[in-house]
């Protein structure tokens, strides 16, 4: 069960880590943009409404940041009980899902 949780929900509580929290969020910007702090910081308070607007209606921003970084330490868990002693998470051979986990 917690594995199914942490498939369908990882996405939605890396996204909360890194919108919900202004100094992640900024730093995320800065990121992408890292030779245009003034386009990062435009970027950023034109998106970051929509994005916190769609984690709420998801529901994940609707806990508090502890809560949600214990669920994202749980899925996270769960991912690599999965993965076990295997190098990718379909045994020896990449696919997109190893992408997304890391």
């Amino acid at each position: 069960f917690i594995f199914n949780q942490a498939m369908d929900r990882f996405y939605f509580v890396d996204i909360y880590r890194r919108y919900m929290s202004d100094e992640n969020n900024m730093a995320y910007f800065n990121h992408i943009f890292p030779n245009n702090p003034e386009i990062a910081e435009a970027v950023q308070k034109k998106y970051q409404p929509i994005l916190v607007d769609q984690l709420w209606s998801h529901g994940i921003a609707r806990f508090d940041g502890d809560t949600v970084y214990k669920l994202h330490k749980s899925y996270i868990n769960s991912i690599l009980g999965y993965i076990g002693d295997n190098l990718f998470f379909h045994g020896d051979k990449i696919s997109n899902i190893d992408f997304a986990i890391y």
